[in-house]
């Protein structure tokens, strides 16, 4: 619960995007579900006083298969729709590292944009909304917490890191809540054709 003063200050959202997709793809795919970036928003507005929303990404500038072509082109298509809605994309390229077998893995973390964005607003700012578990962001909230700043973290469970947890448990200002828990509030429902026509067809019955 969020407290009245809290939501009066001056607050920052940072978003880490690959710890909130990989919160999702980590679950059982007969559960799976991933969040709808304008429910986290309207979500944020009544409980904080966000002066901006970031979201941290990376993108693929040189794919390296048709596989990736495809994931590059999704993931330009998702960094457009969010920015359409308000949020600033902070993006840098996607790394491959060429693996023994020939394949290739990809690397594309951002908690040091995302901590140095942090400590460039730190004198702006009263509350830092994270979205992200990474243990990487512990020393970012300790030197939040130092300056006297208020903290929520948002974080997949299995992806919430031991030391943001405990940190949130023993420390005032500071708190974490699961996305899980959110669901009701966060997931994104794929509206079909089938679900528009019956809109449609209730609109011109009442009418």
């Amino acid at each position: 619960m969020v407290n009245s003063k809290v939501r009066k200050l001056r607050c920052g959202v940072f978003i880490d995007g690959s710890n909130v997709v990989w919160g999702s793809l980590n679950m059982e795919s007969d559960v799976r579900w991933f969040v709808d970036y304008e429910k986290i928003k309207d979500y944020l507005k009544l409980h904080y006083k966000p002066q901006f929303y970031r979201f941290f990404g990376a993108i693929d500038t040189e794919p390296k298969s048709p596989v990736f072509v495809e994931k590059a082109k999704m993931q330009a298509r998702i960094y457009a729709k969010l920015e359409g809605m308000g949020y600033d994309v902070i993006l840098k390229p996607l790394k491959y590292i060429k693996q023994d077998d020939g394949t290739y893995k990809t690397k594309g973390d951002m908690d040091v944009e995302l901590s140095m964005s942090a400590m460039d607003s730190i004198n702006d700012l009263d509350t830092f909304v994270l979205f992200g578990g990474d243990c990487d962001y512990h020393p970012l909230i300790q030197r939040l917490h130092s300056q006297g700043k208020h903290i929520r973290i948002y974080s997949f469970d299995a992806l919430l890191s031991w030391e943001l947890r405990t940190f949130a448990i023993k420390n005032t200002r500071c708190s974490y809540k699961t996305i899980d828990s959110l669901k009701d509030k966060f997931e994104y429902i794929k509206i079909t054709e089938n679900v528009l026509t019956n809109n449609k067809t209730r609109s011109n019955i009442k009418k």
